[in-house]
């Protein structure tokens, strides 16, 4: 909690699950500086690589290693059985709980037993080392019998000499003693100090002393480096703040300092250090510069993990929102004070979602992934790009010329995400619409700056895709514009506004109606009659198109039931719905839901899609259109003609139709282009055993030309402009013959 409430990370104390110990990990989330969420991952305790890592570690014969959290409950114990209780030695719990470095003595489980400890600085978590007194003091002890043989050595002269020097005797045994109570006191001053590896030095950083715990530590002999200067042993880039740290031990005698740095072990390898200094030459006893030495290497590399994890997407490892956030907010105020120019590219993937649908969420992850990677090669090593969310990016581009270098830029990540991308076999077609903001002299703030690009962002999305635009002041209006019609078309989804218009599908020769297309309007309670073209983009972009598209089908096939069962032969034979590829991912299920509550024979139902959507994901257009046709849906190609689709692909789709575009049948008659393409397009069909439907017929002329050409079936202006039910139910009861071609 400490963590978290210094916006930093934190880790929780030991819960339980059961039986089971869990550790919480929690990251904050910062937006604008401030904490907004919290990311919280659980680990079990007893199964982690840290409980690994510590049940491994071993001090001599009897040492062991212990984390417990702020509750003194064993996070990962050289004992497995410890982890997830709490410790049961009342004076090492009070020490730990101190959040200091220390060393006592206490009896543990019928052992007398040394322990050091120190605070972890996260969670309120404390490390400890156990070992027994024994064999802690071990060497020590040996140093205190060579002493006292000594002594007695000396003694014996004394004894031998008393008979002529008495008073020399005196002397002599009182100075013995002397040493031996200073030899005493100063290996007692030492293990107080005792922390992994205690070093002592002199006051120019000689080395004097280290602890025998230094060959386990950094992999040298305990005398090896006596005598030598400890700070040849400090990396170089942190000799200058060590010397720093040390002076200022110096001038204080008897008040520890800490610090972090890197010591070189034997075999040359920089290991992270958390040193406590303390300057105890005013010590009789010492007369030394103590430095007690713990090994922080893992939970350094724990810690920059952490801090990784917090400003770092997980899946790309491109900075995240919080990082790009920063890094903007400096770049401003480089700006400011050189006077530049500063460029954000708001970039968001053409058609992910229905990838993402169509082959699998792993897939996606995998295109991210990819299209990472081809971003961060489009711009500069000291640009940043960024993952914000989902397949949102962003690009930060610093002191650029202007906004021709930004474009520039802009085009080549089009240009580069555009390129084929091979996923596990699948050949991946993404587009990218780009939307440009640039700060001249660092003039904004970085969130205006960014709002401004995701505006520029929408409005390439809106002119057609694929392309970028540079942010304009008039996009804030037209952006909240298009906020308030995405709330009021979901209110319109609600109250049950949106109605449906019928355009008539005749037969050119007799002018019966055979079928009807149906076609979505808007009664906009204040704007009157909206026509698709002035909600459906939006509804595509917001995904309100999947709940629209169902709506829309399941009226037209409740209204077609109807009619057959009002006018029975003379009633259309099919109804047509238009349906947009973002409703792909679940239009088999949503077709079969709508046909079970209308009761309309699936045969009667044509859905139509324009051949562009079709092209976007083939293999997965395939897939559902086999489905559709084994329930007995016709499918139809919308618009035929205008787009880019493969004839290799065409013909294995189960197609019934193909709808020929009105800009060729607007044509007839006049130019001998659109009769040839006409023309082709039927001898096509014929050859692919499917029917055509021309669109958008306006004259006598055109239709007559339409059937000359062999086209049996047509829609238009020139038989009937779309209209209500209650108008096409008029027309159908006087079994009307539309507008007969001659």
């Amino acid at each position: 909690m400490q963590g978290l409430l210094a916006n930093g990370p934190g880790l929780s104390s030991v819960m339980h699950v059961g039986n089971i110990p869990v550790v919480a990990l929690g990251v904050p989330v910062m937006i604008n500086g401030q904490p907004k969420a919290v990311l919280v991952a659980y680990f079990r305790a007893d199964k982690s690589a840290l409980q690994t890592y510590v049940e491994q570690l071993h001090y001599g014969k009897t040492g062991t290693g212990e984390l417990v959290d702020a509750m003194g409950v064993a996070v990962a114990s050289g004992d497995p059985t410890l982890v997830g209780h709490q410790i049961d030695n009342p004076q090492v719990l009070h020490a730990a709980d101190t959040q200091r470095t220390g060393f006592l003595e206490s009896d543990m489980h019928g052992t007398t037993t040394a322990v050091s400890y120190a605070p972890l600085g996260i969670g309120g978590w404390s490390s400890l080392t156990m070992q027994s007194s024994d064999e802690f003091y071990g060497p020590l002890k040996n140093a205190r019998n060579l002493i006292d043989y000594s002594l007695v050595a000396v003694l014996a002269v004394a004894a031998l000499a008393l008979a002529v020097f008495t008073h020399r005797r005196h002397v002599a045994a009182r100075r013995e003693e002397e040493a031996l109570r200073r030899s005493e006191e100063r290996f007692q001053s030492l293990a107080r100090n005792a922390f992994e590896v205690v070093t002592v030095f002199d006051a120019d950083g000689t080395i004097l002393y280290e602890s025998p715990s230094v060959e386990r530590v950094l992999g040298y002999g305990a005398e090896e480096r006596v005598g030598q200067d400890g700070f040849d042993y400090i990396h170089p880039e942190d000799q200058g703040r060590t010397r720093d740290i040390a002076a200022r031990a110096f001038e204080h005698p008897g008040e520890p300092v800490q610090l972090e740095m890197r010591g070189r072990r034997s075999d040359g390898e920089w290991r992270w250090l958390e040193v406590g200094i303390t300057n105890l030459l005013h010590d009789p006893s010492v007369r030394g510069i103590v430095a007690n030495q713990r090994d922080i290497t893992e939970r350094r590399a724990f810690q920059e993990q952490l801090t990784k994890q917090a400003y770092h997407d997980a899946l790309t490892g491109l900075p995240n929102r919080a990082m790009f956030q920063s890094r903007l907010e400096v770049a401003l105020a480089r700006a400011a004070r050189r006077q530049r120019t500063t460029a954000v590219l708001f970039v968001d993937l053409d058609r992910f979602k229905v990838i993402n649908d169509s082959l699998g969420h792993d897939t996606g992850d995998d295109l991210l992934v990819a299209v990472a990677g081809r971003l961060r090669e489009a711009v500069r090593d000291e640009d940043t790009v960024a993952r914000l969310s989902g397949d949102e990016f962003t690009v930060l581009l610093e002191e650029v010329e202007d906004d021709v270098e930004a474009a520039n830029v802009a085009q080549r990540i089009i240009e580069d995400i555009r390129r084929a991308i091979d996923l596990e076999g699948h050949q991946v077609f993404v587009g990218a619409s780009v939307g440009i903001a640039l700060s001249h002299n660092g003039e904004d703030r970085a969130e205006d700056l960014l709002r401004d690009a995701d505006l520029a962002m929408y409005r390439a999305k809106e002119k057609g895709r694929s392309r970028f635009e540079i942010f304009e002041v008039t996009m804030g209006a037209r952006a909240r514009l298009r906020l308030d019609l995405e709330s009021e078309l979901r209110r319109a989804l609600e109250n049950d506004e949106l109605v449906l218009h019928y355009q008539p599908e005749v037969s050119l020769r007799s002018g019966r109606i055979i079928g009807a297309e149906a076609l979505v309007r808007w009664e906009h309670p204040e704007r009157g009659l909206l026509m698709p073209d002035e909600f459906i983009p939006m509804a595509e972009e917001t995904g309100l198109i999947q709940p629209v598209g169902r709506l829309v089908m399941q009226k037209a096939c409740a209204q077609a039931a109807e009619w057959q069962q009002k006018f029975g032969i003379g009633a259309p034979t099919r109804v047509a719905v238009n349906v947009s590829g973002r409703q792909l991912p679940t239009l088999v299920r949503d077709v079969a839901r709508v046909l079970g509550r209308s009761g309309l024979d699936p045969r009667s139902l044509v859905l139509e899609i324009t051949e562009s959507v079709v092209m976007e994901d083939p293999d997965a257009a395939i897939l559902a259109f086999e489905a559709l046709r084994h329930m007995g849906v016709s499918l139809a190609i919308d618009d035929f003609g205008t787009g880019y689709s493969s004839l290799s692909w065409l013909k294995q789709f189960p197609v019934s139709t193909l709808k020929l575009d009105k800009s060729f049948v607007q044509g007839l008659g006049v130019d001998p282009a659109d009769r040839a393409i006409a023309q082709s397009v039927l001898t096509m069909a014929a050859n692919l055993e499917v029917t055509v439907t021309a669109e958008g017929i306006e004259t006598a002329d055109q239709a007559t030309e339409l059937v000359a050409l062999g086209c049996l079936s047509g829609q238009g202006y020139y038989y009937a402009r779309p209209q209500p039910a209650e108008q096409m139910s008029k027309l159908l009861a006087k079994s009307a013959l539309l507008g007969r071609a001659s």
